[in-house]
């Protein structure tokens, strides 16, 4: 009987900590990691713009410069833009590009730490492939990368961002259609009078011709 008592005590133990646990659990958000790569060749961030890749971004403008670091247990990783939520991604003809799916091996990267600090984002797809940028801010081709090293150095900034903070990125609010111009018969008639005012062959038109003194 007392075996009895003592389990059943132990079950409701065990139940209301449980539920604490959980309760407390709840009240915390998991938020998400950011990186912004900065560009030692371009000096700017790497940035998805109008659905294209380039490395003129600015450090605080985190709509365009945020990317999420989603890695894997063998060490890989894969890089997603933060607000479109497109994978970056090497293509069959080793240039860069933005993918939705981003499951596949040419999505996913290695990171080199040097001595100088800089890293060096490597594809674990094939190995010979760094991600690299020129100075304009356009992608590097990687077989230019013993020729150019420091197109291919980048800066990684890391904070943390909570659920809370995360930024929203609004449309931008389209243009209010212009008021169309009302053509009234008098108003053609003052322009038209107007024009060939000034192209005619008068002292105060345009196209006046004065006389040559020999």
């Amino acid at each position: 009987m007392l075996d009895i008592l003592f389990i059943l005590l132990m079950s409701n133990a065990i139940g209301h900590t449980c539920a604490r646990f959980n309760m407390k659990a709840n009240v915390h958000h998991i938020g998400e990691t950011h990186w912004q790569l900065f560009n030692e060749c371009s000096k700017g961030m790497l940035q998805s713009f109008l659905g294209s890749l380039n490395t003129r971004g600015y450090p605080d403008r985190h709509c365009l410069t945020d990317w999420n670091v989603l890695g894997e247990w063998d060490g890989k990783f894969r890089i997603q833009h933060a607000q479109s939520k497109k994978f970056l991604c090497f293509n069959k003809r080793a240039r860069v590009t933005l993918r939705f799916n981003g499951t596949d091996v040419k999505c996913t990267f290695i990171e080199e730490i040097h001595e100088n600090g800089y890293s060096r984002l490597r594809s674990s797809w094939k190995p010979e492939l760094y991600l690299g940028f020129n100075s304009r801010g356009r992608f590097q081709n990687p077989l230019s990368f013993h020729l150019k090293p420091r197109c291919f150095d980048w800066i990684k900034l890391v904070r943390y961002v909570p659920e809370s903070e995360k930024n929203v990125c609004s449309a931008p609010p389209k243009p209010k259609p212009s008021t169309p111009i009302e053509h009234s018969p008098f108003a053609y008639k003052v322009a038209r009078s107007h024009f060939l005012k000034k192209v005619s062959a008068t002292h105060e038109s345009l196209y006046r011709f004065t006389s040559l003194k020999i």
